[in-house]
C-alpha cells in the first residue's frame, strides 16, 4: 500500500521492501536475469595434445614456471612437455624442474611477468623467445625450441626440446 507521508509525497519504503524481496526470490530461483555470472579463469591443459600450437605450448610452461618458486615447481607438467630428447637427459622429472632452478634459468622461476616475441616456424621445429621480468625487475631474455614430435604418448604434439638462456 502507498500511502502519503507529512509533505504529501508517496512513502517509497513498501515499494523499495519489494523490489528488494522480488530480488533475492529471483536470485534464490536462479534467474540468469539478476546472478553475477563470474568465468573462472581456465585451467592451462596438464598434457601435451595435438591441438595446443606451438605458442600454446611456450606459455604453458613458461606460466608454470612463474607460478612455481625454487623449491615448488610444477615437475610433472613441465616434465609431461618437454622433448623425448630433453626428458633422457634428465634422472626425472624433479631433476628436469630443479635445473630450472639454477644458473642462467633461475630468473624464469616465479618471475613477476613475461613478453612473448614472434613466433619463428619452421616445418617441425619452432622458436620462440619471451623476456621475463624478475620481481626485482631485471629484464632477461630466453628462447625455446620447440620440435613436432611423433611420441607413443603423442603424436603431432609441440614439446620442449631446449631452452637457451641469452646472456646479454
Amino acid at each position: 500500500m502507498v500511502t502519503p507521508n507529512r509533505t504529501g509525497s508517496i512513502a517509497r519504503r513498501p515499494l523499495i521492501a519489494w523490489i528488494t524481496i522480488s530480488a533475492v526470490v529471483l536470485v534464490l530461483a536462479g534467474c540468469p536475469a539478476i546472478e553475477t555470472v563470474v568465468d573462472p579463469e581456465p585451467e592451462p591443459p596438464r598434457r601435451p595434445s595435438p591441438e595446443l600450437e606451438p605458442e600454446e605450448v611456450v606459455r604453458i610452461t613458461v606460466e608454470a614456471l612463474a607460478a612455481g618458486t625454487a623449491g615448488d615447481l610444477d615437475a610433472e607438467l613441465l616434465f609431461a612437455f618437454a622433448s623425448p630428447d630433453k626428458k633422457a637427459a634428465f634422472e626425472d622429472q624433479y631433476d628436469y624442474a630443479e635445473h630450472f632452478t639454477r644458473g642462467p634459468y633461475r630468473p624464469l622461476v616465479g618471475h613477476a611477468e613475461a613478453q612473448y616475441h614472434p613466433l619463428d616456424l619452421d616445418n617441425r621445429i619452432a622458436r620462440q623467445d619471451v623476456t621475463v621480468t624478475t620481481e626485482t625487475g631485471q629484464e632477461r631474455r630466453f628462447g625455446f625450441l620447440l620440435v613436432e614430435a611423433a611420441t607413443d604418448e603423442c603424436d603431432g604434439c609441440w614439446l620442449v626440446e631446449a631452452v637457451r638462456a641469452y646472456l646479454d
